[in-house]
């Protein structure tokens, strides 16, 4: 039950589920000030239907309060879905609206403040009931984790592989040009050469050489230096 005050009308809005949940009609009764209850059962569609008007006074005293009882006459298994009751001041006062509370199929009537607030009507709402939600989804957010993973250990590798090669340049060992140049000088050296032999003194036949080398003139002897056969080794 609820109590007005200085109202000339309201109406009741509500929403009426989509026939596709297999549930039945609610059906909603509605008393104005101990009058006769007026009864309101929507037709059923395929889709949810919002804002749908389910009940308007007619007009009303302004100088007197007034009471509305709303019960919900449907089975057990039928839900009353109401938003907002809309209540229409006199001329000089605009429109007011109060929301209704939760829904639910157990309750057969329900308080409203008697206390109006003054409100603009807010705009029809429009699309489902059912938030949507703006999350990514779990796959996107995989996928490009492991993109990204794997984008990161391509570049990893590449400068590993980079740096391997930098390094075996950089420590790839080098024979200067003056060794090359002493090698070559060195090759041409023939140490298989032996200095030359002074020629063997022949003896007259018949006579021997050492007697021959001991009885020959002076004049016919020359020694050999040897300081010749060293200078003629060093040149070789």
């Amino acid at each position: 039950m609820s109590r007005f005050s200085n109202e000339k009308a309201f109406s009741v809005w509500g929403t009426v589920d989509s026939s596709a949940l297999g549930r039945p009609a609610p059906t909603s009764a509605y008393i104005v000030d101990n009058l006769p209850a007026v009864t309101f059962t929507p037709t059923l569609q395929p889709g949810t239907q919002y804002l749908q008007m389910f009940f308007q006074s007619g007009e009303l005293s302004p100088s007197t309060s007034h009471t509305l009882v709303i019960k919900n006459m449907g089975t057990s298994n039928s839900f009353l879905w109401l938003d907002y009751i809309q209540i229409t001041p006199p001329d000089s006062v605009g429109a007011v609206l109060f929301a209704a509370p939760t829904p639910s199929s157990l309750t057969s009537s329900f308080p409203l403040s008697s206390t109006p607030t003054h409100s603009a009507i807010p705009p029809p709402a429009t699309g489902s009931s059912t938030p949507k939600r703006n999350d990514l989804p779990v796959g996107v957010i995989v996928g490009a984790t492991l993109g990204g993973l794997a984008l990161l250990a391509i570049f990893v590798g590449i400068l590993v592989l980079y740096l391997r090669v930098r390094s075996k340049h950089h420590n790839k060992p080098t024979v200067p040009d003056q060794l090359f140049q002493s090698s070559s000088q060195f090759s041409s050296v023939d140490f298989g050469r032996q200095p030359p032999q002074p020629p063997e003194y022949q003896s007259s036949p018949g006579i021997p050489v050492a007697y021959a080398r001991d009885h020959l003139p002076s004049s016919k002897v020359s020694r050999i230096s040897t300081s010749v056969s060293t200078n003629r080794w060093n040149e070789v």
